[in-house]
């Protein structure tokens, strides 16, 4: 952990508040979540009903683990250490081996 990132414990519980900060980011910005949307192919009201999905969080994380740039932005702007974030992915559902 680097000097001044929050700790944060490695439970599916703090995956899924880190998962919902990370919709909360991708919504903060219209291009960001438009582009987000685009991408998964859900809509806003299918995003609003999945909110609370350990499976649709997960998904939030390997959105933000694909693109290095917006990993770098969330972090700094929740002053979380970035290595942080794949462990984390790992305690919600459907996560890949490698993070």
């Amino acid at each position: 952990m680097l000097k001044g990132h929050k700790k944060l414990s490695e439970t599916s519980e703090q995956a899924e508040i880190v998962g919902l900060n990370i919709l909360k980011f991708l919504a903060s910005d219209e291009k960001r979540f438009a582009r987000f949307v685009s991408l998964s192919g859900l809509n806003i009201e299918q995003v609003s009903q999945n909110a609370q999905s350990p499976e649709f969080l997960g998904s939030l994380f390997d959105y933000l683990l694909s693109d290095e740039t917006l990993l770098q932005v969330f972090c700094a702007n929740e002053i979380i250490d970035p290595a942080a974030i794949g462990p984390l992915r790992r305690k919600l559902p459907g996560a890949p081996v490698e993070y």
